[in-house]
Parts: structure tokens; C-alpha cells; sequence
């Protein structure tokens, strides 16, 4: 909606675990990029809490292509990145999934209490 409504950018901070975030972590940033044309800004936090979690890091800055320009890794730091917002206009006319999603809208029947979509 964020796209369909004029973002070029989106930012996303996370708190991904150790274990998700080496599986699915650049994969999901990549991926709400490619599908929304824009640039995703996902800060992601690193190190390990007082509950003894850890998280994965890896703050990324991704294009609307799906290509990574900066990769925090691991650490406290700060990324320091170029964008040019004319690529989420070439992204978006050349893969037009914008225009070719489906709005859903959640309807109840209060007869039979289900959702229709």
C-alpha cells in the first residue's frame, strides 16, 4: 500500500534472531523490494539481549532490483549509502506487480461469521 501510494522508500526495522535471520533474512528484504519497486532501508538489530536472545544484524539497504548497496553485517554501526529514487520508477514499469495485485478487502457475513474475500 505504501508503494501503490507513492513511496520510493520504505524502512522496516527488525529484531530477526541468529538463526532466522541467517535463513531468511536477506532473502525477505530482497524480496519486499523486488515486489513493492522501491528501496527498502532494514535496520536490524544486533548482539545478544538480557533475555539471552541474539540477533542476526545485518542492517541492509536494498535496492528496488533486489541488489544490496550496504550490508551492516555484524556490529553497532551506521551506513552511509547512496540512492538514486529514479530506479524505483524504472523498476516499477518494468516489473508492474503493482498494478497487477489484488486489493483485499475483508467482508463479514454476520449470518454465517465468516470472512469473504
Amino acid at each position: 500500500m505504501l508503494a501503490k501510494n507513492g513511496a520510493n522508500l520504505i524502512v522496516a526495522p527488525s529484531a530477526f534472531t541468529l538463526n532466522t535471520g541467517k535463513k531468511h533474512w536477506h532473502t525477505l528484504v530482497k524480496a519486499r523490494a523486488i515486489e513493492n519497486g522501491v528501496f527498502m532501508i532494514a535496520p536490524n538489530q544486533w548482539g545478544t539481549n538480557r533475555n539471552n536472545r541474539s540477533t542476526y544484524g545485518h542492517s541492509l539497504v536494498v535496492d528496488p532490483w533486489g541488489d544490496v548497496i550496504a550490508d551492516g553485517l555484524q556490529g553497532e554501526k551506521v551506513i552511509f549509502c547512496e540512492i538514486n529514487l529514479k530506479n524505483c520508477h524504472d523498476a516499477q514499469t518494468s516489473i508492474p506487480t503493482l498494478n497487477h495485485d489484488k486489493n483485499f478487502e475483508e467482508k463479514i457475513d454476520k449470518k454465517y461469521n465468516i470472512i469473504i474475500n
